[in-house]
């Protein structure tokens, strides 16, 4: 009988195959939960984590202005 696939075990294989080899880290919830030492949001409701978004802006468009890419970051967070 061949071992069984969980949700979790599936996801740590995609994310340990995937995204760490695109030089990504990868960090548990509960790690960067509100409240945390290394918090990235406010509060559970905030979806979209900003300063994410924001450093990945900037390293995919080095020669953009300040402004466009703040203006970049504000469409992307104020759908």
């Amino acid at each position: 009988m061949s071992p069984r696939i969980t949700e979790d075990s599936f996801e740590y294989d995609v994310l340990d195959s995937l995204l760490a080899g695109l030089g990504t880290t990868i960090q548990h919830g509960p790690e960067i939960a509100p409240g945390e030492r290394d918090a990235e949001r406010e509060e559970y409701s905030q979806v979209i984590l900003s300063r994410r978004v924001e450093d990945a802006l900037r390293r995919l468009n080095p020669h953009l202005p300040l402004e466009a890419l703040e203006d970049a970051l504000r469409k992307v967070t104020h759908l």
